[in-house]
């Protein structure tokens, strides 16, 4: 996140990540992150005349509370680290996916706040928890020993699984921040929820993904491995099982990311609030999004079944769900509205698309979605060889 960078930057002087913290917020905030989160150990009430902090859990112990969370993976790449150098690459690589994925709730959850009031307290949160870890709990000295240096890691992945926690919690308000415990909030259980779930086609061509009180089928795909990036299974069905039944779609060809040595856990399915990416996006490249994209307040299906333009960005098929029929239905005047465009965020029933013109050029559109009827709102062009 760039706001974590320019927090890095700030501060030269050398701190040890967890020794000689005399300070009692400091304590209450360190212990608080390996004891709220998870609940695993009981809570510290602290007394108005401290002599001494005691010492800090050090960096393992933090993410020892959080090993339900570590991918197989990593304790995978731990069981054959013999050195320190190769133990820190197992906390790297874990850590890239972890903030990975706090990313992405992240903005996931910025999306899902109505108020730009929200929205605001939810990055003057994530400003604050940034300026905690990176400044504070979990700062790398500049002369640190290979101890010290391990230790700032774990620390720091341990803490990256902690603040993901709370974006995923269910009482989640836009105030929380690493320092202070979630709290119930009458407006929490009106943020959406978000779900993902990954895997491939297997040799039957199945797969299956559960997204909370909605589950996929994948069933009958014919997937051509052809040992790259992506995977293309034409034809499929899509089963869509719902509390209220069960639908079969079937679709000419169903498109999936591969899997590659850096992409063990790609996530196929998602649902939730999208987030708009940046302008420099290549967009989505989720198989299967369920999002209420036009506000109704239905899931609506959107399924990755083509490519679109120069650089073969995703081609989404879109299916809105009819109240009344109960069912997804494709949307013609939306596969109209986005011929040639590729998708990369959703703000509310706003959808934003691009397309490539050239080497240099991109145009990015706007479509507002009322009911079944997109409309064009804007359109703006802009020259990155400039």
């Amino acid at each position: 996140m760039e706001q974590r960078d320019r927090i890095r930057k700030r501060s030269t002087s050398p701190q040890l990540p967890h020794p000689g913290l005399v300070s009692s917020f400091k304590w209450a905030h360190a212990r608080w992150l390996g004891t709220r989160c998870l609940g695993a150990l009981s809570a510290i009430v602290l007394s108005g005349a401290v002599a001494a902090a005691p010492s800090l859990p050090s960096g393992a112990e933090l993410l020892a509370l959080q090993k339900d969370a570590l991918r197989p993976t990593y304790s995978q790449c731990l069981s054959k680290a013999m050195q320190q150098e190769a133990r820190e690459r197992c906390v790297d690589e874990e850590f890239a996916y972890q903030d990975g994925e706090l990313n992405r709730i992240y903005r996931a959850r910025m999306a899902a706040l109505l108020s730009a009031k929200e929205r605001s307290t939810l990055q003057a949160a994530q400003r604050q928890w940034i300026a905690q870890i990176y400044q504070n709990r979990c700062k790398l000295p500049e002369q640190a020993s290979p101890a010290m240096r391990l230790d700032a890691k774990q620390c720091r992945l341990a803490t990256t699984i902690s603040r993901l926690r709370q974006l995923n919690d269910p009482q989640f308000v836009a105030s929380i921040s690493a320092a202070r415990p979630i709290t119930p909030s009458p407006d929490a259980g009106s943020v959406a929820k978000v779900f993902t779930a990954t895997g491939l086609p297997d040799a039957a061509g199945q797969v299956a993904f559960s997204l909370g009180d909605l589950s996929l089928q994948v069933a009958d795909a014919h997937c051509r491995d052809t040992g790259g990036l992506l995977l293309r299974c034409a034809p499929a069905t899509v089963v869509v099982q719902r509390q209220t039944g069960k639908q079969s779609i079937p679709v000419p060809s169903l498109v999936f990311l591969n899997k590659t040595a850096d992409q063990q856990d790609y996530v196929a399915a998602y649902r939730g609030p999208i987030a708009q990416q940046g302008e420099e996006s290549e967009g989505l490249r989720y198989t299967a999004i369920v999002s209420d994209i036009n506000g109704d307040g239905y899931d609506d299906l959107l399924l990755w079944t083509d490519f679109s333009g120069r650089l073969g960005a995703p081609a989404y098929t879109y299916y809105l769900f009819d109240p009344k029929a109960k069912r997804f239905v494709k949307s013609e005047k939306l596969a109209q509205a986005t011929r040639g465009l590729a998708l990369s965020g959703i703000s509310g029933t706003t959808l934003h698309l691009w397309s490539e013109e050239g080497q240099c050029k991109r145009t990015m559109v706007t479509l507002a979605l009322h009911g079944t009827t997109p409309t064009r709102h804007s359109s703006k062009t802009l020259d990155f060889c400039e």
